[in-house]
C-alpha cells in the first residue's frame, strides 16, 4: 500500500497557510478520500492507495480520477462543483510548475442541509420529495445507457453483486446461511426481467452511490453530489437501483410514507413502471450493501456501537424486503372533476405505499407530452376525444395489471364515469386475483365548481378539467348499480388515517 504520510503532511501544510491567511479550516477524512474545508471551499484529495475495486496509488491516476469526478458530479451539481487544481512544491495551491498533487475544488455548502440531517431535524416537506424525485427522473431519463459490449447490468453481475461479501455479516447474522440461501433463491425469478430492463435501455451511467447524505439542500435548491467515479460497475447501473438505494435510505430511518411518495412521484415522472419487477431485488441488494459497510465500520473503528447498530438496522430491513407482502389489492377512483379523487388516492398511497396511477399523466404521455404539461385541449377535442380517452383507459389497465402482477396495490386515479370502464378493471381484478374495490368520490356542486376555480387560478395541477367539463360529467355519468355499490368505499369514510390503515391491500414495505 502506498505511503500515504506525503499526503497527510501536504494538507497540514496547506491547512497552516490558510490558518495563517486567517482563514479557519476542518478536515475530515475517509478510507479513500481527505478533505480540507477553507472559507468558501473544500478540497477534495484521494488518498494513494489500492484496494483492488478502485486504485489511486499513483498521481497519474488520482489526477485522472478527479477529472472524472469533476465531469460526472457536474450533472447533478454543477454551482458545487468547481475545478481540479494542481499542487506545486511549496506546497502552492495552483501554483506553477511540476504538481506534486491534485486536489478538487468544490464550493462548501451548510453540512445541515444534507437530506439525512433535514429529515432527523423535520425540515423536509412533501414538495422536496416530489422536487428530488422529478429531479432524479430527469436525470436518469437524460444518462447515457451502457454499452451492449460491457456485462452491467447482466443478470451474472447482479446475482454476484447481490451474494458476494456476505461472511462479514456472519456474527451479526445467526441467519446468515437461510438469509444468503433466500437471497440466491429470489435471484432466478427475476432473470427474465433483469435481462428485460437491460434490452430495453434501462442500464445507465447513474449515480451509484444515491443514499440521503449525498443529497443537499444549497442556494435553495436540491443537489445530488458525490457520484460513483471509480467503478464503472457500481455507477453504469439499473435506474431501479439508484432510485431503490434512496428508497432504502428512507425506510431504514423509518421515513417510509416518504419514501412511498417518492416512488409514486418518480414513476409518475418517468412511465417507468416497470422497475417494478426489480425494484424489490434492489432494495435488498441496497441495505445488505449497506449493513456490510457499517459491518466495516465497526471494525476500523473499534466495534463502534453506532456501526454495529446501522448494520442490525440493515439486515432487518433486508429481511423485512424479504418478507412476502400482502395480497394486493386494486382500486379505481369514481367521481367527477373536483370531486376529491386524486387528494384520497394520494392520502392512500402514501401512508400505504400503493402505486398511484393518474389518468392525467397517462393521457399526455400517450400524445408524447410531459406528464404535466399543458395540452390545452378543448372539451371531446384533441386529448378529450373518445379515441384518446379510450386509448388512455386502456393504458390504465395495462399499467393496473402489471402493477398487481408485481405484488403491489394499485390505485388508477380516473373519473370511471362510465360502467362499462369500471366493469373492465373489475374483470381485471377477477382475472389477477386480488380484490377489488371503488373509491367513490362526491361533494355538493358549488364546493365542485370552487376546487376548479381554485386549482385552475393556483396552476401546477394536472387536471384540466374546467366547470364546463364537471357539468356535462354530471349530466352524462352512469351512477354505481347496486353491486358496484357493494364495492364502494366512501371517500368521506377515509379522512382518518387509521381508516386508511384498514384498507384492503398489503403495504409495500411489510411490518416488522
Amino acid at each position: 500500500m502506498p505511503d500515504s504520510s506525503v499526503l497527510d503532511t501536504l494538507v497540514s501544510a496547506l491547512a497552516q497557510g490558510f490558518t495563517a491567511s486567517g482563514v479557519a479550516t476542518e478536515r475530515f477524512d475517509t478510507h479513500i478520500s481527505t478533505v480540507l474545508l477553507a472559507g468558501d471551499h473544500a478540497y477534495k484529495f484521494k488518498k494513494p492507495v489500492d484496494f483492488g475495486f478502485l486504485d489511486f496509488s499513483t498521481l497519474t491516476r488520482r489526477a485522472h480520477y478527479l477529472a472524472l469526478e469533476l465531469t460526472l458530479n457536474r450533472r447533478y451539481a454543477p454551482s458545487l462543483y468547481l475545478d481540479v487544481l494542481p499542487i506545486t512544491a511549496g506546497p502552492v495551491l495552483n501554483g506553477v510548475g511540476e504538481p506534486i498533487e491534485y486536489v478538487l475544488r468544490m464550493r462548501r455548502f451548510a453540512t445541515d442541509e444534507r437530506l439525512d440531517r433535514a429529515l432527523a431535524r423535520g425540515s423536509v416537506r412533501s414538495v422536496d420529495i416530489t422536487t428530488i424525485a422529478q429531479q432524479l427522473a430527469g436525470l436518469h431519463q437524460t444518462a447515457g445507457a451502457a454499452s451492449t459490449l460491457d456485462d452491467f447490468g447482466t443478470p451474472t453481475l447482479v446475482r454476484s453483486q447481490l451474494l458476494n461479501g456476505l461472511d462479514i455479516l456472519a456474527d451479526l447474522a445467526p441467519d446468515l446461511d437461510a438469509l444468503r440461501d433466500t437471497l440466491a433463491a429470489r435471484h432466478p425469478g427475476s432473470v427474465a426481467a433483469l435481462e428485460n430492463r437491460l434490452q430495453c435501455g434501462h442500464v445507465r451511467d447513474c449515480h451509484g452511490d444515491l443514499h440521503l447524505s449525498n443529497f443537499v439542500r444549497h442556494a435553495g435548491r436540491w443537489l445530488a453530489f458525490d457520484c460513483i467515479e471509480f467503478s464503472n460497475a457500481l455507477r453504469f447501473i439499473d435506474t431501479a437501483s439508484d432510485l431503490a438505494f434512496l428508497l432504502m435510505d428512507l425506510d431504514v430511518r423509518e421515513h417510509a410514507i416518504f419514501a412511498n411518495q417518492l416512488l409514486n412521484d418518480y414513476l409518475a415522472a418517468t412511465g417507468d413502471y416497470g422497475l417494478l419487477s426489480v425494484l424489490d431485488l434492489y432494495l435488498v441488494y441496497r441495505t445488505i450493501v449497506r449493513a456490510k459497510v457499517a459491518r466495516l465500520a465497526a471494525d476500523d473503528m473499534a466495534q463502534d456501537p453506532e456501526a454495529h447498530h446501522r448494520a442490525l438496522l440493515h439486515l432487518d430491513l433486508a429481511r423485512r424486503y424479504l418478507t412476502p407482502r400482502a395480497a394486493p389489492a386494486l382500486y379505481i377512483t369514481h367521481g367527477v372533476s373536483g370531486s376529491g379523487k386524486s387528494w384520497v388516492a394520494t392520502r392512500i398511497a402514501r401512508a400505504r405505499g400503493f402505486v398511484h396511477v393518474r389518468s392525467d399523466h397517462e393521457r399526455r404521455r400517450l400524445a408524447g407530452l410531459a406528464p404535466a404539461a399543458a395540452s390545452h385541449s378543448e372539451q371531446d377535442q384533441g386529448l378529450y376525444a373518445a379515441p384518446h380517452s379510450d386509448a388512455t383507459y386502456e393504458r390504465l389497465a395495462q399499467l393496473a395489471s402489471l402493477i398487481v402482477q408485481q405484488g403491489y396495490s394499485a390505485i388508477i386515479d380516473a373519473t370511471f364515469l362510465q360502467t362499462a370502464q369500471r366493469e373492465r378493471f373489475a374483470e381485471l381484478a377477477r382475472e389477477a386475483g386480488v380484490r377489488f374495490a371503488i373509491l367513490d368520490c362526491d361533494a355538493p356542486r358549488a364546493v365542485l365548481e370552487a376546487r376548479i376555480r381554485a386549482r385552475a387560478a393556483g396552476g401546477g395541477d394536472p387536471s384540466e378539467a374546467t366547470g364546463a367539463v364537471m357539468a356535462r360529467q354530471l349530466l352524462t355519468q352512469q351512477p354505481l348499480s347496486g353491486r358496484e355499490r357493494r364495492l364502494a368505499i366512501d371517500s368521506r369514510d377515509l379522512e382518518d388515517e387509521a381508516a386508511l390503515r384498514q384498507l384492503p391491500g398489503g403495504d409495500r414495505l411489510p411490518a416488522r
